[in-house]
């Protein structure tokens, strides 16, 4: 495991110093422009060295659902469709001023035939979006809302998710799938059991320890 690591650690570094060294296009976005679309064909990717995104995703009966704000530091954004050829299934949006280089997608194939060690390195970044999306996912589904927006502030008060929440109440109910009334009911629910408080509109762990026994119990 640990070979392959340093192998993608080798990619990631790899591809960076080719990426400088070709004169590939910039483009900035503003706060609010899409970088890609849902439903859009992908026809190339986006390389964002420092910024920050929305994700978000329509359905079909109009409801939305938002997979929260990211802070983006190198971070590759349409990879997924590039291996799979399939079409966004999300969009991506600014969220403040971003500048992001352009990827030719023929670019970006020639490395990874040219280089394995890049193509081991798209691999494990793949790998992990796919982990922390199962981890989600099978948590929505398993669990009560009460559950996941308790897991959500725990998990973001021990580091282990960026602080991807938003301080409107409208914004934070998309992340959950649910309408705004029913988010605020469960987090009056949160509040009146003493786990969390509200601080500058922002939902923080009161008690970690009585958080975290309420989660595993």
């Amino acid at each position: 495991m640990e070979t392959l690591k340093n192998s993608a650690q080798q990619g990631y570094e790899l591809f960076i110093k080719l990426k400088n060294e070709h004169k590939l296009e910039e483009r900035e976005f503003s706060s609010g422009d899409l970088l890609i679309t849902q439903g859009q064909e992908l026809r190339e990717l986006y390389w964002i060295e420092s910024g920050q995104f929305t994700v978000g995703h329509s359905a079909r009966n109009g409801r939305f659902l938002s997979l929260g704000r990211y802070p983006a530091h190198n971070h590759l954004i349409g990879e997924i469709e590039l291996h799979t050829g399939t079409k966004c299934q999300f969009d991506v949006c600014a969220s403040q001023k971003t500048k992001v280089t352009v990827i030719p997608i023929t670019f970006i194939i020639e490395l990874m035939q040219n280089e394995p060690n890049i193509s081991i390195w798209l691999c494990q970044s793949l790998s992990r979006h796919y982990q922390t999306t199962v981890e989600v996912t099978t948590n929505r589904i398993l669990h009560p809302l009460i559950y996941n927006i308790a897991w959500d502030i725990e998990q973001r008060y021990l580091k282990n998710k960026p602080n991807i929440n938003f301080t409107q109440g409208y914004k934070e109910a998309e992340r959950f799938g649910c309408s705004e009334r029913v988010y605020r009911r469960v987090v009056s629910e949160l509040l009146s059991m003493g786990f969390v408080e509200k601080i500058s509109n922002q939902l923080e762990v009161k008690d970690i320890d009585v958080l975290s026994e309420f989660l595993n119990n």
